[in-house]
């Protein structure tokens, strides 16, 4: 099982990656922005994590046939600590150094990511307590319906406003405008 942590983040990496410019090819379809990054805010980026987590996890328990509740549990606890590093990383470098960088931000998203399936594999492999699937689905229902509203009618505070450096960098690599 620990190689299948290990070796998934490769994987979580590229489609994660692939992600984020999902919307855009999506012709921006309202549906795909639920789940995907719709813009160059931070909040959006911490969308990158959800999708290939999903896959993941729902892959590895029929594959490995895990106990439902412990490996519901092990998801919750991944997308959490992936989702919040993104910010926590991301306001840390640029607060600390002054400075913004399109590949530290991609650092960024694949630290959280080693962070989340790091403390998911601790919790999986030496935990003998975990949540029962109902309340872990309610937990992850409840997480997608924030994603929702804070998709649709994002507060106008920082996390939310779309960062310009890093937009004009992407679309200048991208595009070459």
């Amino acid at each position: 099982m620990k190689k299948y942590f290990i070796y998934s983040l490769p994987i979580l990496f590229i489609i994660g990656s692939i992600g984020h410019f999902i919307y855009e090819w999506s012709y921006n379809n309202f549906l795909i922005g639920l789940i995907f990054p719709t813009n160059e805010s931070i909040y959006e980026h911490t969308k990158l994590v959800l999708v290939p987590l999903l896959i993941f996890y729902v892959y590895g328990y029929f594959k490995y046939k895990q106990d439902i509740n412990k490996w519901s549990t092990t998801f919750l606890i991944s997308l959490f600590l992936s989702t919040i590093s993104i910010p926590l990383l991301y306001y840390f470098y640029t607060g600390a150094f002054g400075f913004e960088s399109l590949l530290i931000d991609i650092l960024i998203f694949l630290l959280s990511l080693i962070l989340g399936q790091l403390l998911a594999y601790h919790y999986f492999k030496y935990s003998n307590k975990s949540l029962k699937f109902k309340y872990s689905l309610l937990i992850c229902i409840v997480f997608l319906i924030i994603n929702v509203i804070f998709t649709t009618l994002p507060p106008n505070i920082p996390i939310f406003i779309i960062n310009n450096f890093s937009f004009f960098l992407v679309k200048k690599i991208l595009y070459n405008v």
